[in-house]
């Protein structure tokens, strides 16, 4: 039985437990392109007002690779910040920088840990820490 699709304040959005779904349904390595604008960082660009231009590589335990088209403009930034509800006050240098150097860049990220637990075939990502966690402590590597 597949459960229905989380929803927050309207938003449809994939949990860890959708992805797992996705990736035994497709038998592994799943792509899903162009989420919701609302529920992916507020730097990845709009496509049709909608959707995000961005996409995520799932395989092992989920998303291990994120990745996305950045907003070109101050006014698209601040939109954004705008939509996401969060203050303009601690984006203040890249909106600057936006404004005086617009630019089409993009970006993406892999989370290593979850990369290494994959190609480990292992089934703790705890178990492969890059570097250790410890609460209330400074860990110099």
């Amino acid at each position: 039985m597949v459960k229905p699709p989380k929803t927050w304040d309207g938003l449809k959005f994939i949990t860890a437990y959708g992805e797992k779904v996705l990736m035994k349904k497709h038998r592994g390595i799943v792509r899903l392109t162009n989420m919701d604008k609302r529920i992916v960082p507020l730097y990845q660009v709009e496509v049709d007002g909608i959707h995000a231009k961005c996409a995520d590589l799932l395989f092992g335990i989920g998303e291990v690779v994120g990745a996305g088209e950045r907003h070109e403009k101050r006014t698209e930034v601040e939109k954004a910040l705008q939509e996401h509800k969060f203050d303009t006050k601690g984006y203040e240098r890249y909106l600057e920088m936006k404004e005086k150097y617009p630019m089409k860049t993009s970006g993406s990220g892999m989370g290593t840990e979850r990369y290494m637990l994959w190609l480990l075939k292992h089934d703790d990502i705890r178990d492969c820490q890059l570097l250790p966690r410890f609460h209330d402590s400074i860990i110099i590597p």
